[in-house]
């Protein structure tokens, strides 16, 4: 739980500050304009609405612009697998920063799956998912810049599915 946390704390960096700042600044001008014509009852729930708007969407603008358009990655290739006599994961990965900044850190995530994908599999997968592995990548990774990686991981479910996420900063 405290990893978690520290994670999201040091994911945060200049530019998401500055894109939460423009949506709070939007969510308090929307604000102050659904006072100001408060009379106008029409007019002033709309402004109203909009700056609830602004306040609930702050997360997914600054994830959907970091993910789209700051920290863009392109897989290139993905044959990352367990392997089969021993309890490891083989990480092989090769990627490209299509973003329009420099990455200085990477984290791999294998995450794999319960064997049974019914539906109550699913809920448990998400409320207590099986025990994650992480590699993290500390190079700075330049613009169009194509990594590759390759690395083994202890992994003990090789006999579940998985999923292997990149997430780049």
């Amino acid at each position: 739980m405290l990893d978690s946390i520290k994670e999201i704390i040091l994911g945060i960096d200049i530019l998401s500050a500055l894109i939460f700042s423009f949506c709070i600044l939007l969510f308090f001008i929307f604000l102050a304009l659904g006072f100001y014509f408060l009379k106008k009852k029409i007019i002033a729930s709309l402004f109203f609405i909009i700056s609830f708007f602004c306040l609930v969407a702050t997360p997914s603008i600054i994830a959907l612009s970091e993910k789209l358009f700051f920290y863009k990655i392109e897989v290139i290739r993905n044959d990352s697998k367990p392997l089969v006599y021993s309890n490891s994961f083989l990480i092989d990965l090769e990627f490209k920063n299509q973003g329009k900044r420099d990455f200085s850190k990477c984290l791999v995530v294998v995450i794999p799956e319960r064997k049974n994908q019914s539906w109550k599999s699913k809920v448990l997968d998400f409320i207590k998912p099986l025990a994650s592995y992480k590699y993290n990548i500390k190079e700075k990774i330049q613009i169009n810049q194509i990594i590759q990686i390759q690395k083994i991981l202890p992994y003990e479910y090789k006999d579940h599915s998985f999923k292997v996420t990149l997430d780049c900063r």
